[in-house]
């Protein structure tokens, strides 16, 4: 996920309600690590999510991509459901409209830390994908699904 180039790089997160001291697991650590605090101090700036949101950050010190897109995947038990995928995918397929970017990646949110299945995230996101491909967007927007090895989410 960190080496595939991309606009933007889609980070399943919490309703942000995280205590800041708290170091994320899965890919948001993996992302906080390459990335450095200070996409972190601006997703804190956001207060608490909405199920499904999306923020915007900078990439930090990650060369691969110039954004992050924070969706809100999990709910208040740390738990996704479909819901709470569909709503993200919509959501971080807005943000990236309304920043402009060509090209994002997207792991299985809320397999992993969410506790659903990587086939029930996998089949989710194409779903929500699918219902999108009838709203014309403004500009082409490639969205590459990337499958992490579950040994490394």
């Amino acid at each position: 996920l960190l080496r595939v180039p991309a606009d933007a790089i889609v980070n399943p997160w919490n309703r942000n309600y995280m205590p800041r001291w708290l170091r994320p697991g899965g890919i948001s650590g993996q992302l906080q690590a390459a990335t450095g605090p200070g996409p972190w101090d601006e997703l804190a700036s956001h207060g608490l999510l909405q199920l499904g949101e999306a923020v915007v950050t900078s990439a930090g010190q990650l060369t691969t991509a110039r954004s992050l897109i924070h969706v809100a995947g999990l709910n208040l038990l740390w738990r996704a459901s479909p819901r709470s995928v569909a709503l993200s995918v919509h959501s971080a397929v807005e943000a990236a409209v309304a920043h402009r970017f060509a090209t994002i990646t997207m792991p299985l949110i809320g397999a992993g830390h969410g506790h659903l299945s990587a086939d029930a995230s996998r089949s989710t996101i194409h779903a929500a994908l699918g219902e999108l491909r009838h709203v014309p967007l403004p500009q082409p927007l490639a969205v590459c699904i990337v499958e992490l090895p579950a040994a490394a989410a």
